[in-house]
């Protein structure tokens, strides 16, 4: 439910960035991460500049000349994967006699609302700009400086119902080359979340975070094969704290800048940590999905994880 309204929250954000950007960031800090380990020093004494068009990267299904160009094909290929499996759903759902045999999953990968502030940064933005989007969400302290590939945007922002203050840093870094794209979040000088998307070579992609990590093909605008692990995170909407039984993978363990050794073994991770998790693999136009099903009460704002969930779409 809480993906659900991030993914409303982003579509009203998406027009005010088409003008200024910017981005509400309230992130949930998590246990056990270490500090900043890619960019303690990435332009923090620098003077701010211009970000510089990248060269486009070559090959697969689409090209990119700046960090936004990377974010649109990011965002582009989770909304595709949103959009199959939605079909698949749909048209298994139409085939059924049994109401009990209707399969209904929120399904929305990878959905960040603070990961669109990456959508905003081109050739014809400058971290003034940033600044002030920053600055009208009502956040202070707000600075943005470039180093080379890699943004670094500070400000603080205050709980009004703690009335506490807390230290914001977000990590842009990215390269069109190659077509890699870093998104790392810190609240209070602990990294709260992180999102890497990075191209495996032709129509092939892989997307991690600390819930999520998934190996797809895009072409033609389309997923056509996919391997896709999500943990599942209870969270409590009050503390922010999340429950035992959930896996969380840190920064160190998720990251895929550089690497191209990632397959299906490492997209189910989960699995073999015991974790709580949902399998979709995607592939010949049909969708296996194995693990837990999600329900949400609606009583109580609650949400329940049955395991032994198996079934094929469509």
């Amino acid at each position: 439910m809480k993906k659900f309204t991030a993914l409303i929250l982003v579509l009203a954000m998406t027009a005010a960035l088409a003008g200024c950007g910017g981005s509400p960031d309230t992130p949930a800090s998590l246990s056990g991460q270490g500090q900043d380990p890619q960019t303690q020093n990435a332009g923090i004494d620098a003077p701010g500049q211009d970000v510089q068009t990248q060269p486009a990267g070559a090959g697969g299904s689409g090209s990119a000349e700046s960090c936004a160009d990377l974010y649109d094909l990011y965002e582009k290929i989770t909304n595709a994967m949103s959009k199959k499996i939605s079909d698949l759903q749909e048209k298994h759902n139409e085939a059924v006699t049994d109401f009990t045999g209707m399969v209904n999953l929120w399904y929305l990968p990878f959905s960040s609302l603070r990961y669109v502030d990456a959508a905003m940064i081109s050739a014809d933005t400058g971290p003034s700009t940033v600044e002030s989007a920053i600055k009208m969400l009502g956040n202070e302290d707000a600075q943005v400086v470039q180093d080379g590939k890699s943004y670094v945007i500070t400000y603080t922002a205050k709980n009004y119902s703690t009335e506490q203050t807390y230290a914001y840093k977000e990590v842009i870094t990215w390269d069109t080359g190659t077509k890699e794209l870093s998104v790392v979040h810190y609240h209070d000088g602990e990294m709260s979340s992180f999102t890497e998307f990075t191209s495996l070579g032709g129509d092939r992609y892989a997307i991690s975070s600390e819930f999520e990590r998934a190996i797809v093909t895009y072409a033609g605008g389309e997923i056509t094969e996919m391997v896709h692990a999500e943990n599942i995170h209870d969270q409590d909407y009050e503390t922010e704290e999340y429950s035992e039984e959930s896996l969380i993978f840190t920064y160190d363990e998720g990251r895929i800048l550089g690497r191209s050794d990632m397959d299906e073994n490492w997209v189910k991770a989960a699995e073999s940590a015991g974790g709580l998790f949902r399998l979709y693999e995607l592939k010949d136009g049909t969708c296996h999905i194995t693990g837990l099903s999600q329900e949400y009460n609606w009583d109580t704002g609650g949400q329940s994880y049955k395991p032994g969930f198996d079934v094929t779409l469509p």
